[in-house]
């Protein structure tokens, strides 16, 4: 590839614009692959300064569940590897694909990220940085292990300043000026997102099943708490699984989880094959900054938030980092890895992309990524979606199980929406 200079381009006052989630669709519709959302669609705490819409990558990287890691190369050539860690691949793939200019241009356009990857990472990616037992049997259509896209333009809507910028253009393949132009005019034809629906009763599941029984999910409480007698954790994260068929398309279910629970962390990604991953998680994983090369971890229980901070070793990049990490400790248990054998003892089917991580890597291998929880998985107009609590020697097992239903109720209700109907034409 011979690389363009990069650019710089100012697309409006994101007041007069289509918001981010809009735009995605609008892309879709439009026949774009790989279209990537990852939305600040609430501002907190220093939370959700920018949300970014790309499309058409030059490279894809997935690594399915016990398969090949298979790489799609810009100039169509597959290929496959039998390397157990994709991390380190996808790390050299990035720094191999950077163009002239790539690694200064989030620092010039005063933006955190402005091209590299978008990377998603299931929690049963853990399975291949360390020997966890198989206990919990298999989804039947599980989500990859590692899905990375390489993206070369990328639209970013600045909340904090109200512009929007697309920045990027190093070559021909990826997102153009001209596609993101029509985008954003069929963004303002689309229909308006649908209403959300009433709420849900206390104890109703909506058009969702559980994949625990309460008096299942009361024997997992007490065999947890049996484990911290004999010492072997202080707290395991157990959750429950719903699953739905809901009545509303993917683009009409984000748009109803953005309305009942905004957070800084949303996120829509197409993952190809009528796969698609709908956050609303407010929490953060892991920052590594390109400033002093500072890595920053957010624990965070009952919403309770510890921001830790520490500098990487000098010859350590952001895949070191990551793999250190993984997954999450606060939606596991403690001590983790033996929390992670009872997790995967007691839940009845593996979490999946729950409680996994998702996010940028920039060119300059700066890193942002969420804890993928309050996040539904869709599988060609199947959705999965789990809910989780901390069981600690004082849990009540009914208050528990009732945690896990109060922190789904906004998915569970969006699930359970009734057929959307068109309600016309506007700006949102």
């Amino acid at each position: 590839m011979s690389a363009r200079p990069p650019k710089i381009i100012e697309l409006g006052e994101s007041a007069s614009l289509p918001p981010p989630h809009r735009v995605a669709r609008a892309l879709r519709e439009r026949g774009a692959r790989g279209v990537a959302l990852l939305d600040s669609a609430l501002e907190t705490d220093g939370l959700g300064a920018f949300s970014f819409v790309t499309a058409s990558p030059v490279a894809t990287v997935v690594a399915l569940p016990g398969r090949y890691l298979r790489i799609q190369t810009r100039n169509g050539a597959s290929l496959r590897s039998k390397e157990t860690d994709p991390l380190a691949r996808l790390r050299v793939l990035i720094e191999r694909e950077a163009p002239g200019g790539a690694r200064e241009l989030a620092s010039r356009a005063g933006v955190p990220f402005a091209g590299g990857a978008v990377l998603l990472l299931s929690y049963d990616y853990g399975r291949r940085l360390e020997r966890w037992p198989t206990s919990a049997r298999p989804d039947r259509a599980p989500p990859p292990d590692l899905h990375a896209s390489v993206f070369d333009s990328v639209i970013v809507w600045d909340h904090a300043r109200g512009r929007v910028l697309l920045l990027g253009g190093f070559s021909r393949d990826g997102l153009s000026l001209e596609e993101a132009g029509a985008a954003f005019e069929r963004a303002k034809a689309l229909p308006e997102d649908p209403e959300p629906p009433a709420p849900l009763a206390k104890a109703s599941l909506g058009r969702a099943r559980s994949n625990f029984s309460p008096e299942n999910y009361r024997r997992a409480v007490a065999r947890v708490k049996r484990y911290i007698r004999e010492g072997d954790v202080f707290q395991v994260n157990l959750s429950q699984r719903f699953e739905a068929r809901p009545l509303v398309s993917a683009d009409e279910l984000y748009a109803l989880l953005r309305a009942l629970t905004p957070a800084p962390f949303m996120a829509d990604l197409d993952l190809g094959s009528g796969r698609r991953v709908l956050s609303c998680s407010p929490e953060r994983f892991l920052r590594l900054s390109r400033e002093g090369r500072r890595a920053q971890a957010w624990p965070s229980v009952h919403h309770t938030v510890g921001v830790l901070e520490a500098e990487l070793e000098p010859g350590l990049a952001w895949d070191a980092l990551v793999r250190a990490a993984f997954p999450p400790a606060s939606v596991t248990g403690a001590p983790k890895l033996r929390a992670i054998e009872i997790v995967d003892e007691l839940e009845p089917v593996r979490r999946g992309i729950y409680t996994g991580a998702l996010g940028w890597v920039g060119w300059d291998g700066a890193l942002d990524l969420s804890v993928l929880i309050r996040t539904v998985y869709w599988e060609k107009g199947r959705a999965l979606a789990s809910a989780g609590g901390g069981i600690v020697l004082a849990s009540d097992s009914e208050s528990e199980r009732q945690e896990t239903l109060a922190k789904a109720r906004a998915i569970l209700r969006a699930l359970s929406t009734p057929r959307a109907r068109a309600r016309g034409p506007g700006i949102h």
